[in-house]
């Protein structure tokens, strides 16, 4: 979890975008594909404690997810990123 906590930290978030493209029922599974569209500043460098250096990033991500209903509710059981 720290390395998650510290990348987030090294980012400012300006706004991430997802779209629900197909869903495909079949009994317990669904194939949804969803893609998803990300812009943000990653701090490059830090000196004496405050960002100098920032480089806007960004991204644009398509998923192929195969979910599976469980007694607990419905679960990634897949994923594919194109």
């Amino acid at each position: 979890m720290n390395a998650i906590e510290f990348s987030f930290r090294a980012m400012t978030i300006y706004y991430i975008k997802s779209q629900v493209e197909t869903i495909k029922l079949d009994n317990d599974t669904a194939q949804v594909t969803v893609s998803s569209s990300t812009d943000a500043d990653i701090i490059t460098a830090v000196v004496d404690g405050k960002k100098k250096e920032s480089k806007r990033a960004k991204t644009t991500k398509k998923y192929q997810d195969t979910w599976k209903k469980t007694p607990q509710g419905w679960k990634i059981i897949q994923r594919v990123v194109d």
